[in-house]
C-alpha cells in the first residue's frame, strides 16, 4: 500500500511539473517555413504562417507580388540569387500591411511603382537586400521606427522615399544610379548615416519640410544638381559628411532656425555650400571647402547666420554675399588661395560682420599684406598679438578689423555638434509637444466657448419660456379667480309670485 501511495505521489509531482512548463513551451514556439520545400510560392507560405514565424526562401527567381500582413521574418538565402520579380505589373513587389516585420536577403526588382511599399505601420526592418528597377525602391508613408540598413538601392526614380515618417534610421546603404537617392518629405527624427550615395541622376539627398534630421558620415558623390538639398526644414544636423563632384554640395532654401552644417569635407563641387531664400539663423562651422568652380560658400537673401572655423581654399570665390544678405557673422575662418577671397555688396548685400571682436579676432586671409607690430582693441599698443594692425577690406564698409596672421587651428568639434544636435532635437520635440498642447487647449477653448454660447442661447430660451409660462400661469389664475368671484357674487333671482 505504501508503494502505491509513493508511486502515485511521484506521478502527480511529474505531471504538475510538466503542466507548469507547457505555457512557456507554447509561448516561445515559432516555426520555420521553407520555400519552395513547404510551399512553392512565397505568398502561399505567408498565408499559412502564424505571427512570429520565419519564412526561409531558397535561391531562385520568384515572379510574385508579395503582401505581408502578419508579423513575420522573411529571409532569403542569398541577396544576389534570391529574387522577387514583380515583372512591372503591380503597385509593389512587396507590400507591408502589418507591424514587426523583417525582410532580409533578397533582390527585389521590377516593382512597377514600388519595390517595397508600407503605410501606417511600425517596427519594420529592411536589411541586406538589393532593391532596383522600380519607380520608388523603398517607400514608407506615415510609419515609425523603421530600419533600412546595408541595402543596395539602385536604378530607381526614388531610391528611398519617406513621407510623414518618424524615428527612422537609414544606415550603411549603397544608393546609386537613381534619379533621387533619398527623398524625405514631412518626416521628423530621421537619421541618415554612413551611406554611400553616388552617381544619382539629380539629387543625392532631398529634405523637404522636415525637422530634427541627423545626416552624418555619408559619402555623397557625383550628383548633377544637389548633393543635398534642404528645403523649408529646421534643426537639421549635417555633420562629418564628404561631398565630392556634385553641382552643389549642400543647398539650403527657406531653411532656417538651427540647421548645423559642421565638420564636412566638400571638394570639387561647382558650389560648395549655398544658403538662399531667407535661410536664416544657421551655423556653418569647421568645414573644409576646396576646389569649387563657382564659390566655396554663397549666401543670397539670407541673414543672421554664423560662419566660423571653416577652411575655404583654392576656390574660384571663397565666399560671396548678395541679394540683401545681412547681419551674418563671419569669423575665425581660413581663406587660402581663392581667386577672389570674398565678395560682398553685389546687389545690395550687407552690412555683415567679418570678425568676432577683440581678442577673438577675425579671419585668416592668405593674401593679407599687413604687419603685426601692435596689439589692443585699437591696435595702438606696443607688442604683437597675432592680428594685423590694419583691417582687411572686403567691400566698402565690409572689413575684417582683426585679420589673423596665421591660420586658425580647427579643433575636433564633431562630438560637440552631435551633442548639440541631440539637444536641439529634444528642444524641437518638446516645442512640438508644447505647440500641440497649445493647439489642443485652443481647440478645447473654442469648443468651450461654443458650448458656452449654446448654453447662453438655451438659457435665454429657457428664460423666455419661463416668462411666458409665468404670464400664462398668472393670467390663468386671474381668470379662474375672476370667474369664481363672478359666480359667487351673482345675485339671486327671486321667484315670481302668482296671484290667483
Amino acid at each position: 500500500m505504501k508503494k502505491i501511495v509513493l508511486v502515485a505521489f511521484v506521478l502527480v509531482l511529474l505531471s504538475s511539473t510538466l503542466i507548469s512548463k507547457l505555457p512557456a513551451l507554447v509561448e516561445t514556439h515559432s516555426a520555420n517555413i521553407v520555400v519552395p520545400d513547404d510551399y512553392e510560392r512565397i505568398q502561399w507560405a505567408i498565408g499559412n504562417a502564424t505571427d512570429g514565424d520565419t519564412i526561409l526562401v531558397r535561391a531562385g527567381t520568384y515572379y510574385e507580388h508579395v503582401t505581408i500582413d502578419k508579423p513575420i521574418s522573411l529571409i532569403g538565402e542569398n541577396r544576389t540569387t534570391t529574387i522577387i520579380d514583380a515583372n512591372d505589373e503591380s503597385e509593389a513587389a512587396i507590400r507591408i500591411e502589418a507591424s514587426n516585420i523583417s525582410i532580409n536577403g533578397f533582390t527585389i526588382q521590377n516593382g512597377g511603382m514600388h519595390g517595397v511599399l508600407c503605410s501606417n505601420e511600425r517596427d519594420i526592418k529592411i536589411e541586406r537586400n538589393i532593391i532596383k528597377d522600380s519607380f520608388r525602391g523603398v517607400c514608407f508613408w506615415n510609419s515609425t521606427n523603421i530600419t533600412l540598413g546595408d541595402n543596395i538601392i539602385e536604378k530607381n526614380t526614388h531610391g528611398i522615399s519617406l513621407n510623414w515618417a518618424t524615428s527612422t534610421e537609414i544606415a550603411e546603404n549603397t544608393i546609386t544610379e537613381n534619379t533621387f537617392g533619398i527623398w524625405l518629405d514631412n518626416s521628423n527624427g530621421i537619421r541618415v548615416k554612413e551611406n554611400v550615395i553616388e552617381e544619382n541622376r539629380q539629387d543625392g539627398l532631398f529634405v523637404f519640410c522636415c525637422n530634427s534630421t541627423y545626416i552624418a558620415h555619408n559619402i555623397i558623390v557625383g550628383s548633377p544638381e544637389y548633393g543635398m538639398w534642404l528645403y523649408k526644414s529646421s534643426a537639421t544636423a549635417i555633420i562629418a559628411n564628404n561631398f565630392e563632384s556634385n553641382y552643389v554640395g549642400i543647398s539650403l532654401e527657406w531653411a532656417f532656425d538651427y540647421n548645423i552644417i559642421a565638420c564636412n569635407v566638400l571638394s570639387g563641387n561647382n558650389a560648395g555650400i549655398g544658403l538662399h531664400q531667407s535661410s536664416n539663423n544657421n551655423i556653418l562651422s569647421d568645414n573644409i571647402i576646396t576646389e569649387s568652380s563657382i564659390h566655396g560658400i554663397g549666401l543670397a537673401d539670407s541673414n543672421e547666420n554664423r560662419i566660423f572655423g571653416n577652411t575655404i581654399a583654392n576656390n574660384s570665390r571663397g565666399l560671396t554675399l548678395s541679394w540683401e544678405s545681412r547681419d551674418n557673422i563671419i569669423s575665425n575662418n581660413n581663406f587660402i588661395n581663392n581667386t577672389i577671397q570674398a565678395s560682398s555688396g553685389e546687389i545690395s548685400a550687407g552690412p555683415n560682420t567679418w570678425d568676432n571682436g577683440y581678442p577673438s579676432g577675425g579671419n585668416f586671409w592668405s593674401d593679407y599684406a599687413g604687419v603685426d607690430f601692435n596689439s589692443g582693441r585699437f591696435q595702438n599698443e606696443t607688442g604683437s598679438d597675432g592680428m594685423g594692425d590694419t583691417p582687411y577690406v572686403i567691400y566698402l564698409e565690409n572689413e575684417d578689423k582683426y585679420p589673423l596672421m596665421n591660420p586658425h587651428i580647427l579643433p575636433d568639434m564633431q562630438p560637440i555638434y552631435s551633442e548639440l544636435y541631440e539637444l536641439l532635437a529634444n528642444y524641437t520635440e518638446l516645442q512640438s509637444k508644447y505647440d500641440n498642447l497649445v493647439a489642443s487647449y485652443n481647440s478645447s477653448q473654442t469648443e468651450l466657448d461654443d458650448l458656452q454660447s449654446k448654453y447662453n442661447a438655451l438659457t435665454n430660451e429657457l428664460n423666455i419660456t419661463r416668462n411666458i409660462m409665468y404670464a400664462f400661469l398668472i393670467t390663468t389664475i386671474v381668470f379662474i379667480a375672476t370667474t369664481l368671484y363672478i359666480v359667487i357674487r351673482k345675485p339671486k333671482v327671486k321667484p315670481e309670485l302668482k296671484i290667483t
